[in-house]
């Protein structure tokens, strides 16, 4: 005899322990039409945005210089700017 409320308590928690897919399912059916506009409406917006985002590219580059002369000091540069017409 479970009369007790601790009898109650403990048969009112195996019965709401199980999880019901069906019960679960016809609500979300129920529901299709919202699901079919979310859809429609992120796929629009997804297409605008990759089409009217411009890409956005990373470049890196390096450039090695060859130099034939080993350490050629301040006045090599000099001469370079001078050459500028300075």
């Amino acid at each position: 005899m479970n009369n007790t409320p601790k009898g109650n308590m403990e048969q009112h928690i195996e019965e709401n322990d199980t999880i019901n897919i069906k019960d679960i399912l016809n609500k979300l059916f129920d529901k299709w039409p919202w699901f079919i506009l979310s859809i429609i409406i992120c796929s629009m917006v997804a297409f605008l945005y990759a089409n009217y985002t411009p890409p956005n590219y990373q470049i890196n580059a390096k450039i090695l210089v060859g130099d034939d002369d080993k350490g050629g000091g301040i006045g090599k540069q000099a001469s370079s700017l001078m050459d500028l017409g300075g």
